[in-house]
């Protein structure tokens, strides 16, 4: 059974301890990224500027997510004004827990690929039921009580439009 599902056209109905989403002000990153494209082209647009921080937290979906984004032919042009990334990961088994692809991937984008440096961390212990950790990380020695990590990843220079991702 999925967890969200769609009763009337713009609610997005989810469980009841996340409330109702109006799904027709959600947008993608590619979405997001192109309204600001065009607000930039529109010389009307007095002081428009092009998206440059982005933060992520969207309970245990940023690991498919991102992996999405890191596979090949994927537009990962939409990162590319990107300087400052808040990201909430999330490491529990009782939301959508990255695999260990999942995870390695997450960081091989960022730091590897796009030249984003780690720049500010913090736990975040989350509920009681929420205070595990997927077992290859348990196993690696991150112990249980944390639901969560805040991280900030920060870059001075950005890829531009044209950057082509090395694989």
């Amino acid at each position: 059974a999925s967890s969200a599902t769609t009763e009337d056209e713009g609610t997005l109905h989810v469980p009841p301890r996340y409330g109702r989403i109006d799904s027709t002000a959600l947008y993608t990153l590619s979405e997001l990224t192109a309204l600001a494209a065009a607000r930039d082209s529109d010389k009307s647009a007095a002081g428009a500027t092009a998206i440059d921080s982005l933060a992520v937290d969207c309970e245990g979906c940023e690991w498919a997510a991102f992996e999405q984004l890191a596979s090949e032919g994927s537009d990962v042009g939409a990162l590319h004004n990107i300087t400052l990334l808040v990201l909430e990961v999330h490491l529990t088994p009782s939301m959508q827990a990255p695999t260990l692809r999942q995870f390695v991937s997450l960081f091989d984008l960022l730091v590897t690929r796009l030249g984003f440096r780690l720049w500010y961390h913090a736990t975040n212990t989350g509920f009681p039921f929420d205070q595990q950790v997927v077992d290859f990380l348990g196993v690696l020695g991150l112990p249980p009580g944390i639901c969560c990590y805040e991280l900030a990843f920060h870059r001075t220079q950005t890829r531009g439009p044209a950057y082509a991702l090395s694989t």
